[in-house]
């Protein structure tokens, strides 16, 4: 796989006018042979994991339509153009970018047609490369929403539910196998022969506190399903974020507690028998597959219509997507111990549950494709 950082030096600003967007061909066979260049202008795309998940599957559906089978990525982390999220302003200002997006760049190694990236510490640099480079590549996001400076996030969703609409399948992300056959080992060892489920919490006091988890609820919901649930609850979370009182419950573990990474934790997330938690990064790992999930405290009701029906309402405090299979949710209040327990309940009700299973499918599941 080749790893290119692109650093040259002249140019104009993002999305100026000059060269025509690389994009659409005549020839399918010229066309077939371009690689798509998805643009992450870290001006308007927040540096945080779960846009930039969402932001791949954006790529893989992008790459899709126009039949291009490998995808460059360009990340411009120009430290002159101030993020639009004032709080992340901040911690650039602090940190310089390159912390911010390096932090969550290994995600891109999930991404099965993945050919390269490069990162570019000054907008005009991107305009360089692609005025020298565009006949190689079909542009997305297009020159327009560039120059727009456009949030990419509701796009995203749309495109997807549209595709999803089209081809009844999402094209997914990818682990490796070494990657699965380790998931395979510590859900045989650490699940105690019970259900593995995941379970994302939030405990950031430094970065939109206000989605943080609500601990106290999912302790006594923990301890509510202690002998009742044949379940093992796999909690992913920062070390940072770790609440000591929650290692009390037997049928609690976390994760970092046994030194895992970030794609670690995500193939956690995957391959587990279903998922629940906070509406943060991690949670954007199910929201494209087939396994039940229930995210909490979700802050999308208010923005509704910017999805255009990639989202939709399913009951008085529940969102879901317009292409989600069943049982995939999202609560728009703050968590409680008995709203966690009926959602349980709900999903834990719709089908068996062997507590092999979530290791079985880690073991055989190929990770790309659609879904």
């Amino acid at each position: 796989m080749a790893l290119r950082i692109n650093t040259a030096r002249p140019g104009g600003p993002v999305g100026a006018p000059g060269p025509a967007s690389a994009g659409g061909s005549a020839d399918p066979a010229a066309a077939g042979a371009r690689r798509l260049l998805a643009v992450v202008d870290h001006a308007v795309q927040p540096y945080n994991l779960g846009d930039l998940l969402i932001y791949m599957t954006g790529s893989l559906v992008a790459a899709e339509e126009v039949g291009a089978s490998r995808i460059d990525f360009a990340f411009i982390a120009d430290p002159a153009r101030t993020p639009s999220d004032p709080i992340m302003a901040e911690l650039v200002a602090r940190d310089g970018p390159l912390p911010h997006l390096m932090a969550a760049l290994p995600v891109l190694q999930l991404n099965p047609r993945l050919g390269g990236f490069h990162v570019f510490d000054r907008a005009s640099d991107f305009e360089a490369f692609l005025l020298q480079h565009q006949e190689r590549y079909h542009l997305w996001p297009s020159r327009e929403l560039l120059a727009e400076q456009r949030y990419m996030f509701y796009d995203v969703f749309k495109a997807v539910h549209a595709f999803h609409a089209r081809h009844g399948a999402i094209p997914q992300v990818a682990f490796s196998p070494a990657l699965r056959a380790w998931t395979h080992r510590f859900y045989e060892a650490h699940a105690g022969g019970r259900v593995p489920v995941t379970v994302n919490l939030r405990n950031n006091p430094g970065f939109h506190a206000h989605r943080n988890s609500v601990l106290p609820a999912w302790k006594a919901f923990f301890e509510h399903c202690q002998g009742r649930v044949p379940v093992t609850f796999v909690v992913t979370c920062a070390a940072s974020e770790i609440d000591p009182g929650l290692r009390a419950c037997p049928n609690v573990v976390y994760a970092k507690d046994h030194q895992t990474g970030l794609l670690q934790d995500l193939a956690l997330i995957r391959h587990a028998a279903f998922h629940l938690g906070a509406a943060s990064g991690p949670a954007a790992m199910p929201i494209f597959g087939g396994s039940p999930y229930h995210v909490v405290h979700c802050d999308m009701l208010p923005h509704l219509a910017l999805y255009e029906g990639a989202l939709v309402q399913s009951g008085p405090a529940e969102l879901r997507y317009a292409f989600a299979a069943g049982l995939q949710t999202f609560g728009t209040g703050p968590e409680t111990a008995a709203g966690l327990v009926a959602e349980l309940e709900r999903i834990w009700a719709s089908r068996d549950w062997p507590a092999g299973e979530a290791a079985r499918r880690a073991a055989v599941f190929d990770g790309g494709g659609t879904c």
